[in-house]
């Protein structure tokens, strides 16, 4: 983790206030953490899922499904299938969710992403499946995408637990859940960097056409069974 020396060293260097928290955020926010003190961090569960996304498209998946996908993103399936797989837990990019460990969620806050006036309460109703589809709403609506876009995807993203939550549930009960400017900051690191590993320009994914509900829901089970394998 960066000290206060660290953080000196890197804004003095030209990294900038924005450029440090990018990168070390992605170092130090947790993805899964276990009664031993042992935890992943959320890059690597997020790429995890990405890549076990390419395998079931490569090995597993039906010319059917594939073509379904292809027809919506212009003939990139693939990697729009594994861009979502990797993206559906970014919602753990969030005080609601760092804040569930007490000794991990020092390290986050020596970072500087920190929050005030969180409740335990408030933190438990704020679901980090509702809170990604916030970030994955934001983000793609940033690169371009349409609402009819961003409207039939941030699903896929919220219910990746089973249960798709209806838009009006899209608003945290307290803004400190979802975190502020420090926090966005992070949230886009993660979803560039999950991006930019799978080598896919957000923006030139714009154009995704909408497909059939019964592809949206094999999409999301495809999605749900890429995170338990993950």
């Amino acid at each position: 983790m960066w000290g206060l020396s660290g953080w000196l060293n890197a804004v003095s260097g030209g990294l900038g206030y924005g450029g440090f928290m990018r990168d070390a955020a992605l170092a130090v926010v947790w993805g899964k953490s276990n009664a031993q003190g042992s935890m992943h961090l959320l890059l690597g569960h997020l790429l995890d899922t990405a890549a076990v996304g390419e395998l079931v498209w490569d090995r597993y998946l039906s010319p059917a499904v594939r073509g379904r996908l292809d027809e919506c993103s212009d003939g990139r399936g693939r990697s729009l299938f594994a861009l979502l797989c990797g993206l559906h837990d970014v919602g753990k990019a969030t005080p609601a969710f760092q804040v569930k460990d007490s000794g991990l969620a020092e390290r986050v806050r020596g970072l500087g992403l920190g929050w005030r006036g969180l409740t335990v309460d408030q933190a438990r109703r704020w679901h980090h499946a509702r809170a990604g589809a916030v970030i994955v709403r934001r983000c793609l609506r940033g690169a371009g995408w349409a609402p009819a876009a961003t409207g039939w995807v941030w699903p896929l993203v919220a219910g990746h637990h089973g249960l798709v939550p209806g838009s009006g549930r899209l608003r945290p009960p307290a803004a400190a859940a979802q975190g502020g400017a420090a926090w966005q900051v992070a949230q886009d690191a993660f979803v560039d960097r999950v991006a930019g590993e799978l080598g896919v320009d957000l923006g030139s994914l714009a154009g995704v056409a909408m497909p059939r509900r019964g592809v949206q829901l094999t999409l999301s089970g495809l999605i749900i069974m890429a995170d338990w394998i993950a």
